[in-house]
């Protein structure tokens, strides 16, 4: 089962669009055959939308309360709090939940704010290949079946270490990925099949879905 879409109603829509465009969603304008304007956008597989109130509606429900996964965690609090002087209902706590605080939107909703945690895989950084800004590097990593795939990627990606042709090589990089499922091989170890589109990198013959085994995966706080 998925949640394919969630609708807010609201007295302002353009002034709540704008506000969780704070929190790094970006939002289409449609408007209907009643002249109303919606906001639409898509998280994962689930369609947000802003609309106006119903004819009957006249009051905010503010019991909804939704919660996200914020990419660029500190930025993304440090302009909430500093720019657009949103505050915050609870400081930023470890919970059982995740590490998360609270705000409130325009309307009165309460809404939670998690770190985005993302899995990544290991790779080897080999070599540098090229100066152009912020310079490339070359890295490489072995799937289930023994195969060597080689990627060619910008830096910053793969690692938060500075990195140019001076360098000691090889490094230890991470591609961010998503898990698509979960097996087991003929020895009974875990294998997993994930995608590595989320920071678009694909290897040099254009693959992105990879086994790796359980070992080869970790997490990696945004």
């Amino acid at each position: 089962m998925e949640l394919r879409l969630l609708v807010i109603r609201t007295s302002e829509p353009e002034k709540l669009a704008k506000f969780y465009s704070f929190l790094g969603l970006t939002f289409e304008v449609h408007q209907h055959e009643n002249l109303l304007f919606n906001y639409s956008t898509t998280i994962g597989s689930t369609i947000l939308e802003i609309q106006p109130f119903t004819n009957t509606q006249t009051e905010v429900d503010k019991n909804l309360r939704l919660g996200f996964g914020i990419d660029n965690w500190d930025e993304v609090l440090w302009k909430l709090q500093n720019e657009h002087k949103v505050k915050l209902l609870i400081e930023p706590t470890k919970t059982d939940f995740g590490f998360m605080t609270i705000i409130e939107d325009p309307d009165g909703r309460k809404i939670e704010l998690y770190r985005k945690i993302l899995k990544v895989f290991k790779i080897k950084i080999n070599q540098f290949i090229d100066d152009h800004q912020p310079g490339w590097v070359e890295c490489n990593f072995f799937d289930v079946f023994g195969k060597e795939h080689t990627v060619q990627e910008k830096v910053p990606v793969v690692t938060v270490e500075q990195l140019d042709r001076n360098s000691v090589y090889p490094k230890e990089g991470v591609v961010a990925c998503e898990i698509i499922k979960e097996w087991k091989d003929k020895n009974e170890k875990t294998v997993y099949t994930v995608r590595s589109t989320i920071w678009g990198i694909e290897t040099i013959e254009g693959l992105s879905e990879f086994n790796l085994f359980a070992e080869q995966l970790s997490e990696l706080v945004r």
